[in-house]
C-alpha cells in the first residue's frame, strides 16, 4: 500500500523528493500526517500544511519547532543536523507565478540538486488538479520526483487487506468487526489505504494492551468507535 511504499521512499537517503497526489478527500492528508508522520515520530520528520499567505515563514515556523537550530529557508539543506524528512501537504496552495512562495519553491529545488545522501528529504503532497502544474515546476526546476498515485480500495478488498495486515502482526479479528470497520470508513468510491493501515496500528496497539491475540466484535472497549471518529476527523480535513 501507499504507506509501505511512502516508508520505502523516505528510509532511501538518496531519493530527495516525492509526490503524493490523489483526488479531493482521497486521503492525501491521512496518508502524510496520521500515517507517515505517525510512524516515522516527531523527530524524524516535519508536517506543514501549506497556506498562500505568509508561507515560506509559516513554513519555518513548523520547522524550527523541530530543528531550532534552523535560522532560514536558505540555509537549508546544507544547515539540517540530521536526516529529516519535510512533509509538505496541500501543496495546491502554492503558486509559482506568486513572487512570496518563491523560496519554497526554491527549497525543493536546492534538496533536489543537492549530492547523496540526503540529510533533508522532501515528501509533496497536493491535488490531482494539480497535476500540470507540477510537472511544469519539475520542468522548470530541473528535477524528477517520486510519484506515488493514491488510488481507493474496494470494500472487499480493504477487508481482505485488514485482516491481511492483522495476522502478520500476530493478531486475529471477527469478521462482524471487520465488515463494521470497512463499512464506517468507505467512502462512495472506495477505502482510503490509509484507513486500513490506521486501523491496523490501532488494533494492534489494542490487542497488546490487552494482552490478547483476537479481538471479537463485541470486545469491551472496542477501538472502532475511536478509529471511526479519527477518520472522520481526517476526512473533513482532507474534504476542507
Amino acid at each position: 500500500m501507499e504507506l509501505q511504499q511512502l516508508l520505502g521512499l523516505t528510509q532511501n537517503d538518496r531519493i530527495a523528493i516525492s509526490a503524493v497526489r490523489g483526488e479531493s478527500g482521497a486521503g492525501k492528508t491521512s496518508l502524510l500526517q496520521a500515517g507517515l508522520a505517525y510512524t516515522l515520530g516527531q523527530e524524524q520528520c516535519v508536517y506543514w500544511e501549506a497556506v498562500p499567505e505568509k508561507a515560506p515563514d509559516a513554513l519555518l515556523h513548523a520547522i524550527r519547532s523541530q530543528l531550532p537550530g534552523i535560522e532560514s529557508l536558505e540555509s537549508l539543506p546544507d544547515a539540517c543536523p540530521k536526516r529529516c524528512i519535510l512533509l509538505l501537504d496541500q501543496f495546491e496552495q502554492l503558486r509559482t507565478d506568486e513572487p512570496t512562495h518563491a523560496p519554497i519553491f526554491a527549497l525543493l529545488q536546492r534538496i533536489a540538486k543537492g549530492p547523496a545522501p540526503h540529510k533533508l528529504s522532501a515528501v509533496v503532497g497536493f491535488r490531482r488538479e494539480y497535476t500540470a502544474d507540477w510537472l511544469d515546476l519539475e520542468k522548470d526546476y530541473g528535477f524528477l520526483a517520486e510519484q506515488v498515485p493514491i488510488n481507493l480500495l474496494a470494500p472487499r478488498t480493504a477487508g481482505d487487506a485488514l485482516v491481511t495486515l492483522a495476522s502478520e502482526a500476530g493478531f486475529t479479528l471477527d469478521q462482524a468487526l471487520v465488515e463494521n470497520f470497512v463499512s464506517s470508513v468507505a467512502h462512495s468510491q472506495g477505502v482510503l489505504p490509509i484507513d486500513v493501515a490506521i486501523g491496523v496500528l490501532s488494533l494492534s496497539n489494542f490487542v497488546q494492551q490487552r494482552g490478547t491475540t483476537h479481538v471479537g466484535s463485541d470486545a469491551e472497549d472496542s477501538p472502532l468507535h475511536s478509529l471511526r471518529l479519527a477518520t472522520d476527523s481526517l476526512s473533513q480535513k482532507e474534504n476542507s
